[in-house]
C-alpha cells in the first residue's frame, strides 16, 4: 500500500549494527496483516516486516561509526526496548505531505533510522527527521551501497 502510494523503491527502513545482521531495528506494526498497533520492533531477516516480504526490494546500506556513536546507539537501542514506544500512523501521513511532526514516543520507520543515525555521528542531516522517507537514505554520501536485490536474495 506504502509503495503504490508513494511510488518509492524502498518503503521500510530498519537500523542494525551486528556485521552478521542478526537483528535490525525500526518502528512497524505488531502483526503482519494489521496495520496498528506498532511500535519499536526488532526484525530479523526472517521475522517481522523483513521476513515476511520476501520479494520486496532491499537495499543494504553501510557506514562505519565512532565507538562512542556505537555506544550512544546500543544505549538509545534499549532505552527503546525498554519504553513503550508506538507507531506514529498520523506522523506518516504528515511525511507523505511533506509535513514535520515531532511528537516524543512516536516514530515511524524513516524518522527513527534518521534520528539514531545523527545520534551515532554516521550522518549529516539534509533534512529534519520527521521528514525523511527511506529512499532518502540513498542520498547520503556517508553510506555506501553493499547490496541491492530482494530480502529472499540477502538471506541467502
Amino acid at each position: 500500500m506504502i509503495r503504490k502510494a508513494t511510488r518509492a523503491s524502498v518503503t521500510h527502513s530498519s537500523l542494525c549494527i551486528d556485521p552478521s545482521l542478526s537483528e535490525f531495528y525500526s518502528f512497524g506494526r505488531y502483526h503482519r496483516r494489521l496495520v496498528i498497533p506498532g511500535g519499536f520492533i526488532k526484525e530479523t531477516l526472517f521475522s517481522g516486516v523483513l521476513g515476511h516480504s520476501l520479494n520486496a526490494p532491499c537495499i543494504l546500506l553501510e557506514t562505519t561509526v565512532r565507538e562512542d556513536g556505537y555506544l550512544a546507539l546500543k544505549e538509545q537501542i534499549d532505552r527503546f526496548a525498554a519504553q513503550k514506544l508506538r507507531y506514529d500512523l498520523l506522523g506518516a501521513l504528515y511525511n507523505y505531505y511533506g509535513k514535520k511532526r515531532t511528537v516524543p514516543n512516536k516514530y515511524i520507520c524513516s524518522r527513527y533510522v534518521a534520528e539514531a543515525l545523527v545520534l551515532a555521528g554516521a550522518i549529516t542531516p539534509k533534512k529534519h527527521a520527521s521528514l525523511y522517507q527511506p529512499v532518502d537514505f540513498l542520498d547520503h554520501e556517508e553510506l555506501s551501497c553493499v547490496f541491492k536485490g530482494t530480502i529472499k536474495e540477502l538471506q541467502e
